[in-house]
């Protein structure tokens, strides 16, 4: 399966971080899957659904409220025949997978570990990608399903599945303009002789009904672009039979002109996540999709990192146009402007936002002392604050002073590479403390860090009420020899990762707080 994780990773404004309901103890969430369901009843669907033959019992004599809790286990085990049998015979007209599987992020774990990061990614797109050929399948067969509705929203289509079933839209469609010329053919010789008489019909692939599939798409390939552009215009005519609604679609590496098009076909009643990154967009071109974007009083996540936005404080026009965009997307609350250069522009941009934003991503933006000014007097309630790749060590008070304000709301802060000086970070960690919601801190790749100030500011991380995981760099003194070659540089690293681990666990117990996770970069 193709690793989507650096374009559906957490960073990207399509998904919410959610970790109003993760448990207090971090060891929790290493547990297996199962260990999280813990009532008889889910108990009894794990082992009705991993035994077969029960399955093949249990799908025509279980009471209809059951099947919830078994297509909860099937998706559980990834028991791909399980969720067929469960799915042919479901007895509700709507089945949306986010009420039957965890959020993506859910927990702190993919934020903090690549792999983790991965592995919830691949789960989510085998999820997606079971749920829409088995029901397709079930269409064909004209099984006793009544399932009318799939959303499969709140999880990532990988692009294969996205061709599969816009394929399958135009398929419908077709069928049904075949069947209404043959009617006609059929009506009008009515009236011919008997022996010139001939009547026509037509095997259908599908039921004559209305169905609807709801996803979010990933593209990032012209040949996907095209079929999906084709099965949005059949979509929205009346007498299509399969509806398609986008509700998160990521574009990238795709060029402006086919962003636009795809825009233009989108329902601005069911978009709710636009991505468009790593799409060259210069300045010219996002006064082209600003339009387009405009018409979308839904939306709430908007990505527009890793391309070539210069609104500089210079560069008026630009700025204009972000705020332009901002300003017409009244639901817009997580935004992400990485790798674009908006230096000292961020007032200009976000002053006329409509609702706070819960999470502003500005890494590599060359952030200013103004910048941060407005941040630290403006209305945002971030959750999620990246800083990183600015050079803020010449106005490190000034970001102390916004951390502080940020308390009430701040889940995670990322400060990565900033230029952080030695005496930075024990002022940093002790601000810390007042961060009564901060749950990720990062802090790597800031060549400033020593061995002492990691052990004499190890006790305000520890007494940081629910910080749970920080990501430091390797101090730069530790002891490595001359004659030493990168491997054993590479022990002796770890070396001095396990010594801490296992200070900070004994401090964790001592101090009777759940587990804090460090994790050292290179």
């Amino acid at each position: 399966m193709v690793d989507m994780s650096f374009l559906y990773s957490y960073k990207s404004a399509l998904y919410r971080v959610a970790l109003d309901k993760e448990p207090e103890d971090l060891v929790s969430l290493h547990c297996l899957p199962l260990n999280t369901l813990r009532s008889l009843l889910d108990l009894c669907a794990l082992h009705i659904v991993g035994n077969a033959s029960l399955m093949a019992v249990a799908r025509t004599t279980i009471p209809t409220e059951l099947h919830d809790s078994l297509l909860k286990a099937a998706l559980l085990l990834s028991n791909d025949t399980a969720i067929e049998q469960l799915m042919s015979a479901w007895p509700w007209k709507v089945l949306s997978l986010r009420n039957f599987a965890q959020p993506i992020f859910s927990s702190l774990n993919p934020l903090f570990c690549e792999i983790d990061l991965c592995e919830q990614m691949r789960r989510g797109v085998k999820h997606t990608t079971c749920l829409a050929h088995v029901f397709m399948e079930c269409l064909k067969r004209r099984d006793s399903t009544k399932l009318r509705c799939l959303d499969l929203t709140g999880y990532p289509c990988a692009e294969i599945i996205v061709n599969y079933i816009a394929s399958h839209v135009l398929l419908v469609y077709n069928e049904a303009r075949q069947r209404q010329i043959i009617e006609v053919y059929n009506s009008v010789t009515q009236e011919l002789p008997l022996e010139q008489k001939r009547q026509y019909s037509l095997d259908y692939t599908f039921p004559d009904e209305k169905f609807v599939f709801s996803i979010d798409a990933m593209l990032q390939t012209e040949d996907a672009h095209m079929e999906l552009c084709r099965a949005l215009s059949v979509s929205r005519l009346p007498e299509s039979c399969l509806k398609l609604r986008i509700n998160k679609l990521d574009m990238s590496c795709l060029g402006v002109a086919r962003i636009v098009v795809l825009l233009e076909l989108l329902d601005p009643e069911f978009l709710t996540g636009v991505s468009v990154q790593y799409n060259a967009i210069t300045n010219q071109g996002l006064a082209v999709i600003a339009p387009p974007l405009k018409k979308f009083a839904h939306l709430s996540g908007l990505d527009l990192s890793s391309n070539s936005i210069n609104a500089v404080t210079q560069n008026e026009e630009a700025a204009g146009i972000l705020s332009d965009i901002v300003a017409n997307l009244p639901s817009l609350q997580r935004l992400n402007l990485s790798g674009n250069s908006i230096k000292g522009s961020l007032f200009k941009i976000l002053s006329n936002t409509v609702q706070p934003l819960t999470m502003l991503r500005a890494s590599g933006c060359s952030l200013t002392e103004l910048d941060l000014v407005y941040l630290l007097h403006s209305e945002h309630r971030l959750e999620e604050l990246d800083m990183s790749e600015n050079a803020l060590s010449s106005c490190f008070p000034l970001v102390l002073s916004l951390i502080r304000t940020l308390s009430p709301s701040l889940l995670i802060l990322e400060m990565e590479d900033v230029g952080l000086q030695s005496d930075d970070f024990s002022l940093l960690f002790e601000t810390c403390l007042q961060l009564q919601k901060l749950r990720l801190l990062n802090v790597a790749r800031n060549s400033q860090l020593l061995r002492t100030i990691i052990v004499d500011s190890i006790a305000f991380l520890i007494m940081t009420p629910r910080l749970q995981a920080v990501k430091l760099s390797y101090p730069t003194d530790i002891e490595v020899d001359d004659g030493m070659d990168e491997r054993q540089i590479a022990g002796r690293k770890k070396e001095f990762s396990h010594l801490i681990d296992h200070v900070v666990g004994r401090l964790c117990v001592l101090h009777k707080r759940c587990a804090l996770r460090l994790a050292f970069k290179l």
